[in-house]
Parts: C-alpha cells; structure tokens; sequence
C-alpha cells in the first residue's frame, strides 16, 4: 500500500475509533498510551494505530496467504480448463 493510502486509511481508523470507542477531545490519553510526541488524545489514538500497523500486516499476511493461494488456483483453474 502506498504511503498517502496507507495515512488517508490511519486517519479513517483513527476517527472511527475515537467515535466509536468515545474518546474526548483533549489530553487525557497523552501520558497513558503516548510516546510523548502527541498533542492530544487523536494524535495518541493515530500513534498507537500506527504501532499496530506492523503487527496486525503480518498476521493479516499470514492469514490470508491460504485464501489467497486458494483464489489464485480458482482464477487459474478458469484460464486453464
């Protein structure tokens, strides 16, 4: 995923996490779950997504490596036969 992809799908996540888990405007996340560089609890929500980013590809990866694989031979198997 391109970069500008990749940060316009954090900043969606990043809203619909603070609306759906309703987190207020303000600072009350910066010393719980910040790094120290964030301004405000939006800024905390989008580090920790980006954080988690990592680890959610690779097991994403891995988990859809099977239903791919089986895709994959579906789509062949219509070309070839």
């Amino acid at each position: 995923m391109n970069k500008g992809r990749c940060n316009q799908m954090v900043d969606r996540l990043t809203e619909a996490l603070i609306f759906s888990m309703q987190i207020p405007d303000g600072i009350q996340l910066v010393s719980i779950l910040g790094n120290g560089n964030e301004p405000d609890n939006r800024e905390v929500v989008k580090s920790w997504i980006n954080q988690n980013i990592e680890v959610l590809e690779e097991e994403t990866g891995k988990a859809l490596l099977p239903i791919l694989q089986e895709r994959l031979s579906a789509s062949l198997e219509q070309i070839y036969y």
